[in-house]
């Protein structure tokens, strides 16, 4: 079990190595794009929400973008391979890859802005470096890339088919209830022919 915990921590750690710095740096886009305007915070807020409505187009050209920056040819199979990690580890390596149903890296990807831009726009203030002195602004730039970087392990954690890994636990419950009656009713049976 140790072994499974283990490459599920070195290939999640990985998989934050590769995205959080482009998606960090592709929130500040946002930002920068709204900046030229007196409202610059609320159209940035603005701008975050609309993320969650992107259509698949839209999902899939973001996609794009990234996986050329990050320039990661096996992006889909570290995914997959951390997600079935993460359910072996829950279910004591029960399910293999045909069991599961992905996520697929787009949507993973447009989950991870969602979740972003939920923190961004609570934080929209971080972003401005308006009369900040550069440590400061430097602070504001570690705190933002920090807090990215937990939600997309959190937004890694969600892609978990939990149902799958309950069901499973609930049929564990009921077979370990059937061994416990039959071996009550066995144990009755005994009695009653002894």
């Amino acid at each position: 079990m140790q072994v499974l915990l283990d490459s599920k921590k070195e290939y999640t750690e990985h998989l934050l190595d590769l995205i959080t710095v482009p998606l960090t740096k592709r929130i500040f886009k946002i930002y920068d794009g709204c900046s030229n305007t007196s409202n610059n915070i609320k159209i940035f807020q603005q701008e975050l929400i609309n993320i969650k409505q992107w259509n698949n187009n839209k999902i899939q050209e973001e996609y794009q973008e990234l996986i050329k920056k990050i320039k990661c040819k096996y992006f889909d199979k570290l995914l997959k391979k951390i997600v079935i990690l993460d359910v072996n580890i829950k279910t004591d390596a029960k399910y293999k890859i045909k069991d599961l149903v992905m996520i697929t890296s787009y949507d993973f990807i447009h989950k991870c802005l969602v979740n972003i831009s939920i923190y961004c726009w609570k934080n929209a203030y971080l972003f401005s470096h308006k009369n900040l002195k550069p440590s400061e602004k430097q602070y504001h730039l570690n705190l933002i890339e920090k807090n990215i970087r937990k939600i997309i392990k959190i937004s890694i954690r969600d892609c978990t088919p939990l149902e799958l890994v309950l069901n499973d636990m609930t049929l564990n419950d009921n077979s370990e209830d059937e061994e416990n009656s039959e071996e009550e009713v066995s144990g009755e049976e005994e009695e009653v022919s002894g």
